[in-house]
């Protein structure tokens, strides 16, 4: 008699990933078979947990407080539906900014019943090297430095040869950037110099390849596309442009109005509050940087947390 045939669910397994950014709050399903990994399912919610706040003074949103528990909660239920091998849930720099207050620890404690899983709050060091990760698996020949704009903080990682160097993480996410600029541009300048400043080895990175992450600058890599290619939307994800290009484009974009973006395509308008100050940021870094070439990545923390969890990275 022929032994019985495997069944597919045998062949592969399941990961979930919760990331509950300063934005957004986002479940991605990956699936793992052969040492790779792709998406299964994905589910998202618009939270704005950062909004309003400021750096000195943290406090999450209170309606986005609301949102994300809501959202949490379809989460937990969906996870039980579908019953992944693994769920790895994270809290990144909005939660991080409060964990010490006690509406902060208030929240995290509410946030764990509501997805019904423990949720890790991870350092910026940390998640600039699970983004860096990321970057990697998504772009196997990376070399230069990824950079993760999210709504509370900016994660600078330098990658060489599949190895992370340096990391860092700044209070300059595109949320509290609005906030504590008060719509100013030439505050939120002021503010992007002073924390830039302490980010010394990035002007060692001359003629390298800057990979921008997060959904801020997906939102200024299609305005960009959008201007190279006549009104038309491709992938973000390897979107390359020459930094002199992408420089000029986002000095333009970072002196606009809000209005002008949210006449643009869906993608491109449900960010066009925070579109200039992201421009003004990737400006920026080209300045200090100076790469050769700007290439956009898809592939960022949720990614790197699947590859740091199948151990497919090389570690220092």
């Amino acid at each position: 008699m022929p032994s019985p045939k495997k069944s597919s669910s045998a062949k592969h397994t399941d990961i979930a990933v919760i990331d509950i950014g300063s934005n957004s709050v986002r479940l991605v399903i990956y699936r793992i078979a052969k040492g790779r990994h792709k998406p299964v399912y994905e589910k998202k919610a618009t939270c704005g947990l950062a909004r309003g706040m400021m750096h000195d003074n943290p406090r999450l949103n209170r309606e986005g407080i609301l949102i994300a528990l809501k959202t949490l909660r379809i989460f937990g239920r969906i996870l039980k539906k579908r019953k992944p091998k693994k769920v790895l849930a994270i809290g990144t720099a909005a939660m991080r900014a409060v964990i010490a207050t006690r509406k902060g620890r208030a929240f995290h404690r509410k946030a764990e019943r509501a997805l019904g899983h423990k949720i890790a709050i991870i350092s910026g060091r940390k998640e600039a090297r699970l983004t860096a990760y990321g970057v990697m698996a998504g772009l196997p020949k990376a070399a230069g430095v990824c950079g993760d704009l999210g709504g509370g903080s900016l994660e600078l990682a330098s990658i060489y040869r599949n190895h992370v160097r340096h990391t860092v993480t700044l209070p300059l996410g595109s949320l509290t950037l609005v906030s504590e600029s008060g719509g100013d541009p030439l505050r939120a300048e002021e503010i992007m110099h002073m924390r830039l400043n302490h980010v010394k080895w990035l002007g060692r990175m001359k003629g390298k390849t800057f990979y921008p992450i997060g959904g801020s600058w997906r939102a200024v890599a299609r305005v960009m596309m959008k201007k190279q290619s006549r009104n038309k939307l491709g992938p973000v994800h390897g979107f390359t442009i020459k930094a002199a290009r992408a420089y000029k484009y986002a000095e333009a974009m970072a002196r606009q109005k809000p209005a002008k973006f949210r006449k643009m395509h869906k993608k491109i308008r449900h960010r066009a509050g925070v579109i200039p100050y992201a421009a003004a940021v990737l400006a920026e870094i080209i300045i200090r940087m100076r790469p050769a070439r700007i290439t956009f990545s898809g592939r960022g923390v949720r990614e790197g947390m699947v590859q740091d969890a199948i151990g497919s990275v090389r570690k220092q």
